[in-house]
């Protein structure tokens, strides 16, 4: 992230990608960024449209940045016990499609050199570093960039496989992985890998089987936001199999059996726990394959207010 200034501060806009995991990914990146507490950062603010925020000391930035980026790594784990030894240990939460190294210590280690404690911060820098130039044009946010910190894989976008319209998810022209997997910004890269720390995605793993991801959907940046952050305290974040709670006062979780299951035990507590002010709901149910071969698939369910107002009645 060079400028012909040192001293320069450097201001950065990200607009609103209409893309579920993107826009999610955003919602995500602000709130990290608001855990900074130093003064790299500045005029952090969020519209509609999109984001800006303002890095007022390169370096010190990165720093902040990266430290907040390992306080938020234990989000993808969850503290366990070794059955024969009993012996305290993390697992990888069976939903998160970041590959998972040899364990050190009981300590899970992630092949993602981001989520490396050791080189998070190196990381992070080759990403702002990178971030401003004019030999290529992501394909996601057509931003023109200097060079690519990550080919684009399922770990920072689920959708990638060998369906060439990345599982349906984006409509258009279908397009060849290899037409466009360098064009793919440092900026798109970091919020798509960083929305596996979101600690408002909704969770079931069906051990063997699939995992089910719930995310909402909205067209204005700053809704997401705060649609996001009302119902984080109905979660249980530390659970391995499902965080939708029983009740809100008990860690207990709910064990459904599918996706359709999944979204009314969630919505249910939803609409009992936070009295959503949000007007035609718009979330999108993941399902992801366990195995080698992971074609996620994807189901769009929006809640009109009639229906709202319907279920409101019920529960």
């Amino acid at each position: 992230m060079n400028t012909s200034n040192p001293g320069e501060s450097i201001q950065i806009k990200i607009s609103k990608y209409n893309d579920v995991w993107l826009d999610n990914g955003l919602a995500t990146f602000y709130q990290l960024l608001k855990q900074i507490e130093g003064d790299g950062l500045t005029d952090l603010t969020v519209n509609e449209e999109g984001l800006k925020y303002e890095i007022t000391d390169e370096e010190e930035f990165i720093e902040e940045f990266a430290d907040v980026i390992k306080d938020n790594i234990w989000r993808m784990v969850v503290p366990t016990e070794d059955k024969k030894t009993g012996a305290k240990k993390d697992v990888k939460k069976d939903h998160i499609l970041v590959q998972e190294g040899k364990k050190i210590g009981g300590k899970v280690a992630f092949k993602e050199t981001i989520f490396d404690e050791i080189k998070t911060e190196q990381v992070v820098h080759e990403i702002f570093e990178n971030l401003n130039g004019e030999k290529y044009r992501c394909f996601f946010c057509n931003r023109p960039f200097k060079k690519n910190v990550k080919k684009i894989q399922q770990a920072s976008y689920p959708f990638v496989t060998k369906i060439q319209s990345l599982s349906g998810i984006r409509t258009g022209e279908a397009i060849k992985l290899t037409e466009y997997i360098s064009e793919y910004c440092p900026q798109c890269y970091l919020n798509g890998i960083l929305e596996w720390l979101d600690e408002s995605i909704v969770y079931r793993n069906l051990p063997g089987n699939k995992s089910i991801l719930i995310l909402p959907n909205t067209e204005k940046l700053s809704d997401l936001i705060e649609l996001k952050q009302s119902y984080v305290n109905i979660l249980n974040n530390l659970a391995r199999w499902s965080n939708i709670k029983i009740d809100l006062d008990r860690p207990d979780v709910e064990n459904t059996p599918g996706k359709y299951s999944t979204f009314v035990s969630f919505y249910e507590n939803f609409l009992r726990y936070v009295e959503p002010d949000f007007d035609n709901q718009n979330w999108f149910v993941i399902e992801i394959p366990q195995g080698s071969v992971k074609n996620p698939k994807y189901f769009n369910i929006f809640v009109e207010d009639d229906i709202a107002n319907v279920l409101n009645v019920t529960v």
